[in-house]
């Protein structure tokens, strides 16, 4: 499947590669609202690490995503979701045919 997001919507977690991030980052659909969970990491040397050493979060803060326009096709195990926004907002939302 290649690099996704997770996203948060009805206490389930789905996985996309329609969000704009692309490199396992969180999302949320609160209410309408589409949220990111911008993480700060930093480097840490670890010699044992097969690259080296590794990233560590070190803080993150949401952000409401307000520049936001197009569809994002949730993929979960059992049922999947097509939701569409306009601005940041969700102004619709479809359970796809498997």
């Amino acid at each position: 499947m290649g690099m996704f997001d997770y996203i948060n919507y009805g206490g389930r977690v789905y996985q996309t590669k329609d969000t704009p991030a692309q490199f396992l980052a969180d999302y949320e659909i609160r209410g309408d609202e589409l949220w990111f969970k911008n993480v700060e990491h930093k480097w840490v040397e670890d010699e044992d690490s097969l690259f080296g050493g590794y990233l560590e979060q070190i803080s993150h803060e949401w952000e409401r995503v307000v520049e936001f326009d197009g569809d994002i096709t949730l993929r979960g195990d059992e049922n999947d979701y097509v939701a569409v926004f306009w601005e940041g907002r969700m102004v619709g939302i479809r359970q796809l045919d498997k």
